[in-house]
């Protein structure tokens, strides 16, 4: 019988991550034509190989404070990220 091993999450760090802001993250605001300020987000490639740019767009009921883990992820791989949150949102 083999055993598998499973990692145990190290759960004080993934939150750490989860809750904090990318490399390099830098945000504003902007005002569309219907008078609503909108806020974006953007994150510079971390990894030394530069593959592109990603565009995050969040699903209804969320932020993109919510997706500082994908940035960081995105940003080791190589991309630059843009994020902007839905009118009232964020």
């Amino acid at each position: 019988i083999t055993r598998m091993t499973q990692s145990i999450p190290d759960l004080k760090r993934d939150f750490n991550l989860a809750t904090h802001r990318p490399p390099g993250w830098r945000e504003g605001y902007f005002t569309n034509q219907y008078d609503h300020r909108l806020r974006y987000g953007h994150a510079p490639a971390t990894g030394s190989d530069r593959r592109g740019t990603i565009v995050l767009t969040h699903g209804y009921g969320e932020f993109i404070d919510q997706y500082y883990l994908a940035i960081q992820d995105y940003q080791r791989m190589g991309f630059d990220v843009w994020a902007m949150d839905h009118y009232g949102f964020g």
